[in-house]
């Protein structure tokens, strides 16, 4: 009986020591939950909501390690519009769409690109339609600027992701999700900087030569065989985490290429299952590579580093 009675006082004096195990490993993994969800946190925004913590949206959450099929949801893009003109090309048989990423703060590129070559009506029988693509600043002043100046001119389209240089591929994704949901009529789409010049005119005459059955089709200046630049001084650098396959897929280079109307929205969806990179143009390169479409590379998409003629669609 003594025995037994030391054996229970022992059990006794370890319980507390459970109880504390016990807790500790509650404890643990809701720290791990939580971390979980703050990771998660940049991808979550509500209709109307204020702008997340977005810069990295690279870095997939950690609760979403799937099997890497062709359709999971690899970049789910879950950003809504903020500023938009839904019913932009409605009742209109539009012949190109232009869509110009510019930042918030970029109005006078905005007002340029309207009074020269995003001017709807610089080519006489030709419909086009010209939209500005923009993120959010997190400043409120900025914001109500831009709003101000959508209300004026209302060609602005924006989303509640954080207008950032790493961020650059979520804006041409907006771009072609606004232009497979608003404009899936437009037989052309031109996505082009606002820093460069194009020749509408030159690059409508091109347009209209084409086969009045092209689709599948993506033009620019294409760049093939290059490899990431590794060395930390290099432009464009990319660390091998970031992007360890040795070589870039086709691209056209990001400053301007024209596509066929039904490409935005086989581009839309093939990068809700590609995983994110922020150089905007290999990304959209990477996309073609999935769909098996090459794009086509055209001499007279020209821009700083190459030489500028009259006959040039841009400069």
């Amino acid at each position: 009986m003594t025995q037994k009675l030391a054996d229970m006082g022992k059990q006794l004096q370890c319980a507390p020591m459970v109880v504390v195990l016990v807790v500790c490993a509650l404890v643990a993994s809701l720290c791990v939950f939580s971390t979980q969800q703050q990771r998660y946190s940049y991808l979550i925004t509500s209709e109307g909501g204020s702008l997340q913590g977005i810069d990295r949206p690279d870095v997939l959450p950690a609760t979403a390690n799937m099997s890497r099929s062709e359709h999971e949801v690899a970049n789910p893009h879950p950003f809504v519009f903020t500023l938009n003109h839904p019913v932009r090309c409605v009742s209109s048989d539009v012949f190109l769409l232009i869509i110009v990423p510019t930042p918030p703060e970029g109005q006078a590129q905005r007002q340029a690109v309207r009074q020269t070559w995003g001017d709807e009506t610089s080519v006489p029988g030709v419909v086009i339609r010209t939209v500005f693509a923009v993120g959010d600043s997190g400043d409120v002043k900025v914001q109500q600027a831009l709003e101000d100046e959508n209300k004026l001119f209302g060609d602005i389209i924006q989303e509640n992701f954080a207008d950032t240089p790493r961020n650059a591929t979520l804006k041409t994704v907006m771009g072609l999700k606004w232009a497979s949901r608003f404009c899936p009529n437009a037989k052309y789409v031109l996505k082009a900087s606002p820093d460069i010049f194009v020749n509408i005119l030159n690059l409508v005459n091109y347009l209209e030569e084409l086969p009045a059955s092209a689709t599948k089709l993506l033009v620019g200046w294409v760049n093939t065989d290059e490899k990431p630049a590794r060395e930390p001084l290099q432009q464009r650098y990319v660390p091998k985490d970031e992007y360890p396959r040795d070589m870039y897929p086709p691209y056209a280079r990001g400053f301007a290429y024209v596509m066929s109307g039904d490409m935005p929205k086989l581009l839309y969806e093939t990068s809700l299952t590609t995983k994110y990179f922020y150089l905007e143009d290999v990304y959209v390169g990477t996309c073609l590579k999935k769909l098996g479409i090459a794009p086509k590379h055209h001499g007279k998409f020209c821009d700083g580093f190459y030489s500028c003629t009259l006959d040039c669609y841009t400069c």
